[in-house]
C-alpha cells in the first residue's frame, strides 16, 4: 500500500479534510507529488525516502514535523510494505530480505524516529497496518505474513510500553500510511 494510491490516498484526503496537516512518506516521489497536489498547498508535505535507511527516516520525520510547525505528531500511520504473492521457493532471497527490511525494519525506524514528536503531543496514536496473514500462515505469503505477525507483536508490546507517554498503539488491517498531525 502506498500513500499515493487507493486507501492511502483516500485516508490522506480524509485527514486533510478534517483539518490535519498530513505528512506523506514514500519511496515513489511522483505519486507523492500527485497526492500533495490533490491535498493542496499548506495542507501537507511529502518526502520521498527509503524506510530501510534509518538516517533518511529520521531526517524525513524531522522535515515533516518542521513543516507542520507544531513540533509534534498527533499520529503516525505505518504501512510501507512489500507483498510478493508466490510460493516461498519461487521468490529470490533478496526479495525476501527486502520484504523483511521494508515491512518490519522500516516500521521500527519510523516509530523510533517519530517517538519524540509523538511524546510532545501529549496524547497521540500509532497505527500499524497488519494483515490477516499476521494471524495465520497463508501459502504464497510466508515472509509477508511473518513480517505482519512481527508488526502485530511489536504493536501490542509498544501499546503497553508507550501508555506511560499517552501514546496509543494499534494495528489495523487495510488502513493506510501517512504521518498525521
Amino acid at each position: 500500500m502506498r500513500p499515493h494510491a487507493g486507501i492511502g490516498r483516500a485516508t490522506a484526503k480524509l485527514f486533510a479534510g478534517k483539518g490535519y496537516f498530513v505528512g506523506l512518506l514514500d519511496v515513489q516521489a511522483d505519486g507523492l507529488r500527485s497526492v500533495a497536489s490533490e491535498l493542496g498547498v499548506g495542507r501537507c508535505v511529502s518526502v520521498s525516502l527509503d524506510v530501510t535507511n534509518a538516517d533518511a527516516v529520521k531526517k524525513a520525520i524531522e522535515s515533516v514535523v518542521a513543516a507542520g510547525d507544531t513540533e509534534q505528531l498527533d499520529a503516525l500511520v505505518l504501512c510501507a510494505g512489500i507483498c510478493r504473492e508466490a510460493l516461498f521457493d519461487e521468490v529470490a532471497l533478496p526479495v525476501h530480505a527486502a520484504t523483511i527490511d521494508v515491512n518490519f525494519k522500516g516500521a521500527v525506524h519510523c516509530i523510533y524516529s517519530a517517538l519524540p514528536a509523538l511524546q510532545r503531543a501529549g496524547t497521540s496514536h500509532i497505527v500499524s497496518i497488519a494483515s490477516t496473514t499476521a494471524h495465520y500462515g497463508l501459502p504464497e505469503y510466508p515472509v509477508y505474513g511473518a513480517t505482519k505477525a512481527a508488526i502485530r507483536a511489536l504493536t501490542e508490546a509498544l501499546n503497553l510500553e508507550f501508555e506511560r507517554f499517552g501514546i496509543q498503539v494499534r494495528h489495523n488491517v487495510g488502513f493506510t500510511a501517512s504521518l498525521l498531525f
